[in-house]
């Protein structure tokens, strides 16, 4: 997706009106007793709210998603998609405490926390 605020702005407001024409064309078939034309044109209305819904809602999941893909070519030239992240960890120090690890240390001394 994009990772802006304005994107996911844009998608929730078309995805607000949509539901709001949605809402105001409904009570109108429902109280003016519509053809099954209006019918459906009340549902196409409302699965476009739900579309922009559910755009501005990945629009918000990418924003706070800090995780990229890349692609890794093997010698076989097979592709494989892995998942990487921007965060090293580093063996020699616990990830929770920032202590100092041995080799051959699998438990933190400090706070118990597993090396593995």
């Amino acid at each position: 997706m994009f990772k802006s605020k304005p994107m996911f702005y844009i998608f929730s407001g078309l995805s607000l009106a949509f539901a709001i024409v949605t809402g105001i064309y409904g009570m109108y078939v429902f109280l003016a007793g519509g053809a099954v034309v209006d019918y459906s044109a009340v549902c196409a209305f409302g699965a476009t709210a739900c579309s922009f819904g559910i755009l501005a809602r990945l629009e918000q999941a990418a924003m706070h998603n800090n995780t990229t893909w890349e692609i890794d070519v093997q010698p076989n030239n097979t592709s494989i998609l892995e998942q990487t992240s921007e965060a090293t960890v580093d063996p020699k120090v616990c990830i929770r405490c920032g202590n100092p690890l041995e080799k051959e240390d699998k438990f933190c001394i400090m706070c118990g926390n597993s090396r593995i």
